[in-house]
């Protein structure tokens, strides 16, 4: 933290010599760029009340206070809730001293007379930074929550959309069921029927067929040829096809049935006829009435059947942009207009964008962007309601947004918006080269249109929301695991650029032996995060320039169980946890901490390893200069079978590194 920036580190010294007390203060000051506030306690007893006080980014305790142990006041402390890091002073010289104090909660220790200002700053820094990244880790873990949270809102949200489109689709099966028509839907390859309305399964119960494998026997082969042929053709063409049937029943009397047969093509690629039969028994007898009737339940079942198309797509298809080209298709089709395009409205610049469009002669609306109430489409979204323009005056149509106004030659204009809990997404517009006069049939179909566009608009900018909130938290593991290796290095000094080396060559090793997708991703991270574990252990033990003695060497061994409890409650490094758990064991099972042997080892594991070794050894170390390649080379397979998976080293001496002659 820079004394710059106006921020300031706050120490406690717990310690009963006022010599102690002025040598450490004339330490802190010979800091540079810091700055840090120094308070005295001299009294066991009140130091313990100070220490539980917030505000300390580090307190120091003397090993020796009177008649008091300071890790006993540490101990103290800490049960009365201290969060702030410990750092024990001694003059002692027992060699102990550091593993009692760890185990006491201490985080680091200092021999008196024996550390100077540079000592005291790493220390300290290294305690408060300790602290500072445990609560930053902290809250990156409530923010992960929260994200959570706000993906299952999505995902509720999108299934309320899929149980609402769910829900028509069941009020149009009801309708179909309890109508005064014969309705069923087919399956045309495996002649299955996978729909029969109630009238329908009357009639052919009436005809002598108990259930729907007799249904064949019960019209006769002439009829049941031509409804093939008409299914045959309706696929080809992709049209609907109306069929004049006439069927005899056991009384002798004759029924005519006009049945209107339709393709419905699911998203699976399954092959489907629509059937819709109306009895036309009296109404043949007045052939001008029934071809009024005929019309009418031609074009609601089309409706119908578009809407369940829209509503596949809509359920089956991610990009917005495929799904407008088969509404406006349909709009163009069924409203029998000229041209239609969507709008979608932009909420930061307060206008409408054009986004997709049909049936125009020149470019159209595109490029042409309606703020908020300007024309038809404008004053569409504004007052949230559908805007007609029944007679545009010449010239009028550029402020529709449509270029070439001359050569369109619109006469009529619709503007409906697009809503999705009252919220404005989007505006549908309607063009057409004649007047006209829409019925009640057709405004229902356009606000059924209207609704299944609001829909699908809706659906896939929560799609995209989704990916991009997904993405946004990947890039962010990444960034976190990335600061977590770089914070090491800057704690190790010996070892920089390490980190980036060895996973740079565990990747090109990784892929060398076959790894790919998720298995490189955790490799990456694993190595990324192989010493995360030293974190743990205090820079008395981590940068001892000498031989570390037996306690030392036990603590030191542990950082890879300490890297396991670290990261084992992180789910998304779950996966990563093998190469910083399991780099120190070999082949031969003389490793640690578990003493796994071959193929019990995880192949990350194994892999990191033999990087790790070459990357020691091929690098200058302040105690040693860098080996030649030909003497890493022979040790590595001196110790292949034993240290390392035979396999792994024959892979990276072959691949990975240069080719030099090694002395049999």
């Amino acid at each position: 933290m820079n004394a710059a920036e106006g921020r300031e580190i706050r120490v406690l010294l717990v310690d009963d010599d006022e010599d102690d007390y002025l040598l450490t203060r004339e330490l802190l000051q010979e800091i540079p760029g810091e700055a840090y506030v120094l308070e005295w306690v001299n009294d066991p007893e009140a130091g313990i009340r100070e220490i539980v006080r917030e505000g300390y980014d580090a307190i120091l305790i003397d090993y020796r206070l009177g008649a008091r142990d300071g890790l006993e006041i540490i101990r103290e402390a800490i049960a009365e809730g201290c969060d702030a890091p410990l750092i024990v002073l001694t003059g002692q010289t027992d060699p102990d001293i550091d593993v009692r104090a760890m185990k006491a909660g201490a985080s680091d220790f200092l021999a008196k007379g024996r550390f100077d200002a540079r000592q005291l700053e790493r220390s300290l820094r290294y305690a408060v930074w300790r602290k500072r990244s445990q609560y930053a880790l902290e809250q990156a873990h409530y923010e992960l929550e929260a994200a959570n949270a706000a993906l299952r809102a999505e995902v509720a949200e999108r299934r309320r959309i899929e149980d609402e489109l769910r829900e028509r689709e069941d009020r149009f099966f009801s309708f179909m069921n309890n109508g005064i028509h014969y309705a069923c839907i087919k399956d045309v390859e495996k002649g299955q029927y996978l729909f029969i309305n109630k009238k329908c399964e009357e009639l052919f119960r009436a005809l002598g067929a108990s259930h729907p494998g007799e249904y064949a026997s019960a019209l006769p082969e002439e009829t049941w040829r031509r409804i093939r042929e008409a299914d045959a053709e309706i696929f080809r063409t992709g049209n609907s096809a109306e069929l004049l049937i006439s069927i005899d029943e056991p009384g002798g009397a004759e029924r005519f049935l006009q049945c209107y047969r339709f393709p419905i093509t699911e998203a699976s690629g399954r092959r489907l006829v629509g059937v819709i039969a109306m009895d036309v028994t009296a109404p043949r007898r007045a052939e001008e009435q029934v071809h009024v009737l005929n019309g009418l339940l031609a074009r609601r079942v089309e409706k119908l059947a578009a809407l369940r198309q829209i509503d596949l797509e809509i359920t089956g298809s991610k990009a917005l942009r495929p799904t407008l080209g088969v509404i406006l298709e349909q709009a163009l089709r069924l409203l029998q207009v000229d041209a239609s395009c969507v709008r979608l409205y932009d909420p930061h610049s307060y206008a409408l964008e054009y986004v997709n469009g049909r049936g125009f002669r020149g470019g159209g609306p595109a490029g042409k962007a309606i703020r908020l109430g300007e024309g038809p489409a404008g004053r569409a979204a504004f007052e949230r309601r559908m805007i007609r323009n029944p007679e545009p005056a010449p010239g009028e149509m550029s402020s529709l947004g449509v270029d070439g106004p001359d050569d369109e030659g619109f006469r009529v204009h619709f503007a409906v918006p697009l809503l999705i809990k009252g919220q404005v997404v989007g505006v549908l517009e309607l063009f057409h080269r004649e007047p006209m006069e829409p019925d009640e049939e057709w405004l229902e179909f356009l606000d059924a249109l209207a609704n299944s566009t609001a829909i699908a608009i809706d659906n896939a900018s929560m799609f995209d929301h989704l990916q991009r909130s997904n993405l946004e938290l990947a890039t962010a593991y990444e960034a976190t695991i990335e600061g977590w290796s770089h914070a090491l290095e800057l704690r190790d000094r010996e070892t920089q650029g390490h980190s980036v080396r060895v996973t740079e060559m565990t990747m090109r090793l990784a892929r060398a032996y076959g790894l790919k997708g998720a298995d490189l991703v955790n490799a990456r991270r694993g190595a990324l995060l192989h010493d995360i574990g030293k974190m743990a252990i205090p820079d008395a033990i981590l940068l001892k320039p000498g031989p570390l003695n037996d306690a030392e060497t036990e603590l030191m061994r542990k950082h890879p169980t300490l890297a396991f409890e670290m990261l084992s409650s992180i789910s998304f490094l779950g996966a990563a946890i093998e190469i910083p758990y399991c780099h120190h064991e070999k082949w031969d099972g003389s490793g640690y901490p578990r003493g796994l042997k071959g193929e019990q080892i995880p192949l990350s594991a194994r892999l990191f390893a033999a990087v790790d070794i070459w990357d020691a050894l091929s690098s200058d170390r302040p105690y040693r200069k860098a080996w030649p390649d030909e003497r890493v080379h022979a040790y590595l397979r001196e110790i292949a079978g034993s240290h390392l998976d035979p396999r792994v080293v024959e892979v990276f001496l072959e691949v990975l590194v240069p080719k030099v002659d090694v002395p049999v």
